[in-house]
């Protein structure tokens, strides 16, 4: 008598031993995104001026007309600016990110450009290279690539990634949009602004 008794604890304890692990997959796999999501939205802060004083430290460049710096974080040495149009439009989005980086630039580019090329502010991207070219920016040949792909909402997107040697040192620049709001022309006089 006393083993299906003991058989049934061993039962009920394998039971909770499997279910809290599945049961906690589920809701991580239900509210984690959105968790995620809420916690990067967090750390960004809203202060124009701040975040025009950090993108002015990391580069010289000319602000495309109707946009402004708009947001900023800055965690551990490591600094995020976002520039984008001042009505809040759909426009293009540009990213300004330094972190201490002791590799050449192609190194860089080649190692890190999908990792920042899938988060730019509180978005993410899901985008492949679809060609690169060599420009120059601030009098220096830089490797530039473009790639396409969506948004989190299944939006089509394009961006633009490179890294430059800026104001303190590497500097990455991600430009991002909409695929029907991509302004090469603003794009390209962007680029030539850059010092």
């Amino acid at each position: 008598m006393k083993h299906p008794f003991r058989w049934k604890r061993i039962v009920i304890a394998a039971l909770i031993l499997t279910g809290i692990p599945v049961l906690l997959c589920a809701a991580l796999a239900i509210f984690g995104p959105g968790l995620a999501r809420s916690i990067h939205q967090s750390i960004w802060k809203n202060d124009p001026i701040k975040a025009a004083e950090i993108a002015h430290s990391l580069a010289d460049y000319t602000l495309p007309a109707g946009y402004q710096e708009k947001t900023y974080v800055q965690i551990m040495g490591a600094s995020q600016v976002i520039l984008a149009p001042t009505d809040d439009s759909e426009g293009m989005t540009i990213l300004f990110v330094q972190e201490y980086m002791a590799m050449n630039d192609q190194e860089i580019v080649t190692e890190m450009e999908d990792a920042w090329a899938k988060e730019v502010g509180t978005h993410t991207y899901t985008t492949s290279r679809t060609s690169t070219e060599t420009v120059m920016i601030g009098g220096q040949e830089t490797i530039v690539s473009h790639r396409s792909g969506v948004d989190e909402t299944g939006q089509p997107a394009r961006q633009l990634v490179t890294v430059f040697y800026g104001k303190t040192g590497w500097t990455v620049l991600v430009i991002v949009s909409p695929l029907e709001s991509w302004n090469q022309t603003l794009v390209d006089e962007f680029l030539r602004s850059l010092n």
